[in-house]
């Protein structure tokens, strides 16, 4: 994967990239390498993120002589999800900026943190969809909107339980509603450590050794983008330190099958169809707008990925 040019990194139409200070095109093959070595011990402990296709070879997949393929597909599959999840928001360039996308009338897209973070403005105040990953990342979605309107943030909506989309709740004030699945309680609680602990937690140490390989070789060679690569690497130890003690903070607001939120003159549907990309995954829908945020059930050229950490399957 040679996706890092001097413009930052290049990504299909409609997906939110962070902008990187690193230049050299062979820093996602080194962490390829170093993924693979982690990826055979961490792959038996964590079940995989991988596609599944309803119906096609279901019988020949579960059984005893498909274990090996099973194997190598989880292991291919665990290194795109963590390369993929790399370079697409969990690690944020700290020069970043959030800019707000006007979808239609009062709703809001946030790009600039990875993902889709939605906000809607109403008379009697604003509600949120997602939260990014750190404290930092609600805070400055906190200010970006404070900056377009005075109105307090009432509700903040979970779609699943996903550290990148719920770590950073403690950004928001207290008062402010979260709303999730019922189910969502319990995977912050029981299984956001574990996904951290496996996942996260080694992709960052091996990023972190990386750029301070990186910065290393461009002291030797006095290198104009030594200071550039050196902040994000202070600014990657940053965000490690955080999901390493990170503490989720549990929704005030529980739902079943569907919720309704009335706030001002709008309405607005949480919908939730069953296990997805997690088994807490709801989509959200602006009826008066016709738009509909899926979450990360729906993924932009990109196979879906199924959780199983969160799922029984």
């Amino acid at each position: 994967m040679n996706s890092i040019s001097k413009r930052g990194l290049s990504a299909p139409r409609g997906l939110d990239f962070f902008n990187f200070d690193i230049y050299e095109e062979n820093i996602t093959e080194e962490m390829n390498k170093q993924f693979s070595s982690k990826i055979r011990k961490n792959s038996e402990e964590v079940p995989c993120h991988r596609c599944r296709i309803k119906g096609v070879g279901v019988e020949k997949w579960a059984t005893k002589e498909a274990k090996p393929i099973r194997h190598l597909i989880k292991n291919i599959f665990i290194v795109i999800f963590l390369v993929f999840w790399v370079f697409s928001g969990l690690l944020p360039s700290q020069d970043a900026k959030i800019k707000p996308v006007l979808l239609k009338d009062n709703l809001y897209l946030l790009s600039g943190l990875g993902g889709n973070i939605v906000f809607m403005i109403t008379e009697e105040g604003v509600l949120v969809i997602d939260s990014g990953s750190t404290t930092e990342h609600g805070k400055q979605i906190t200010e970006a909107i404070a900056k377009i309107t005075a109105k307090p943030i009432k509700y903040l909506i979970f779609t699943h339980y996903h550290y990148d989309h719920t770590g950073g709740a403690r950004g928001f004030a207290p008062d402010v509603q979260i709303v999730g699945h019922s189910k969502l309680e319990k995977n912050l609680i029981e299984k956001s450590k574990r996904l951290i602990e496996k996942l996260a937690l080694p992709q960052f140490e091996i990023y972190m050794k990386v750029l301070t390989a990186k910065v290393k070789k461009l002291e030797a060679d006095k290198s104009p983008q030594l200071d550039a690569v050196r902040r994000q690497l202070e600014f990657v130890r940053s965000l490690y330190q955080e999901l390493k003690y990170l503490k989720p903070v549990r929704p005030d607001i529980h739902f079943g099958k569907k919720k309704i939120i009335h706030l001002g003159k709008e309405t607005v549907e949480l919908i939730y169809q069953g296990p997805g990309h997690t088994d807490d995954a709801c989509m959200v829908y602006f009826p008066e707008k016709k738009i509909l945020h899926t979450g990360n059930l729906f993924l932009n050229r990109v196979c879906p990925f199924i959780d199983e950490l969160a799922n029984d399957v």
